[in-house]
């Protein structure tokens, strides 16, 4: 049987764990605590294998140091796995540069970070479904205090010189904080299985926080894409440094890496809303009707995001952000409706809203067709 072999920094998992390779936005339900863990390749053993000058051939069995981090035993676990039991969850991009006093995490890190756990609960005859953070094996944050060649321990050749065995290239002497022993704890872990974590100028954290302090609304530049938001505070999370805030886009909390944004800019909220209450235009209910569909359709022209507070007929009411929205009549019975329909980015999905239920219109600062 023909096996192509794991390299060493890839990250792995048993074939009983739910991710996949490019298949990591899963919840979690039910009970997690039998959830395997993500692991690191740290050695590969080809064992019975048939070989070449250059090196395994028709490989028949291959065999995988891996490294984790238990936060239930507080503690680096390492164990030996035959390939059978293993699936890829994501390829290794290489190993960096690393010097005395780094800071430097497992790279299992953003993945750990992104696991949610879905949580069903009956209250009042409601259902409800809890969406949180699972954390079972986040990895701490640890500073570089040693940097060594890997001596291996086995043989990496056969008597013919051939390779068996793919090791590290060095070893990473790690300090980090044991808060169950209330001490530093130390740990010898392979290069290739960690990832630096670079340090923030405390200039730009001042910087951040005097956007915060000005509560005004900012269009930010991040990964490609624009967004509109409030900036709320600044959080540290796994050794990065977050700007938490109001997305108006999403109607939601959102964080940005601070790190990772490349352009912030202070602007209006809203570059025209509807109905317009001044002392020079007397409002009716036709009258105000009016004046929100013109509004929609311009800010249609523009391509703009627009935001609606909206009653529906249980009176509840909401806010919603739409995009690629347009107006149509809609007949219900011998009735004739005018409504907006559009993409709605709180539901996600598309929606149909009365005009004469919406009570405020605003065409926000940002244009759907690049952001």
């Amino acid at each position: 049987m023909l096996l192509k072999a794991f390299g060493i920094g890839d990250i792995v998992a048993l074939k009983s764990h739910p991710y996949f390779q490019q298949h990591s936005n899963i919840l979690i339900a039910g009970d997690p605590q039998h959830l395997p863990p993500l692991m690191v390749v740290t050695e590969v053993y080809f064992r019975h294998a048939k070989f070449n000058a250059d090196g395994p051939d028709e490989i028949t069995a291959i065999e995988y140091n891996c490294i984790w981090f238990s936060s239930k035993e507080e503690k680096f676990v390492s164990a030996w796995f035959n390939q059978e039991l293993l699936k890829l969850i994501e390829v290794s991009q290489g190993t960096s540069e690393i010097s005395i006093a780094d800071h430097i995490v497992l790279k299992t890190i953003d993945l750990e970070l992104g696991k949610r756990k879905s949580t069903f609960s009956v209250r009042e005859n409601q259902e409800y479904n809890t969406i949180t953070s699972l954390l079972t094996y986040l990895p701490p944050i640890m500073q570089v205090v040693g940097i060594f060649d890997y001596a291996s321990k086995h043989a990496l050749k056969d008597k013919n010189q051939r390779i068996i065995r793919h090791v590290p290239e060095k070893i990473i002497k790690c300090k980090w904080y044991h808060f169950r022993d209330n001490k530093l704890s130390e740990v010898e872990i392979p290069i290739e299985s960690i990832r630096v974590i670079p340090q923030i100028n405390p200039e730009i954290l001042e910087s951040i926080q005097e956007a915060i302090d000005k509560t005004k609304v900012y269009q930010i530049s991040y990964k490609g894409c624009v967004y509109l938001v409030r900036p709320e505070s600044i959080c540290f999370k796994a050794g990065y440094y977050n700007l938490t805030g109001y997305d108006y886009i999403d109607s939601r909390g959102k964080e940005f890496n601070i790190l990772e944004i490349d352009n912030v800019k202070s602007v209006e909220l809203a570059v025209n809303q509807a109905p317009r209450f001044d002392i020079d235009t007397k409002h009716s209910a036709s009258t105000i009707i009016d004046e929100i569909l013109k509004a929609i359709n311009r800010a249609s022209e523009n391509g703009a995001y627009i935001r609606i507070k909206y009653k529906n007929r249980n009176d509840e009411v909401s806010v919603r952000t739409v995009e690629k929205y347009k107006i149509e009549t809609i007949e219900v019975g011998e009735e004739k409706i005018v409504c907006l329909v559009g993409y709605c980015k709180l539901r996600k999905e598309k929606r149909i809203f009365r005009i004469d239920r919406i009570q405020t219109f605003q065409e926000l600062n940002l244009l759907f067709r690049t952001s």
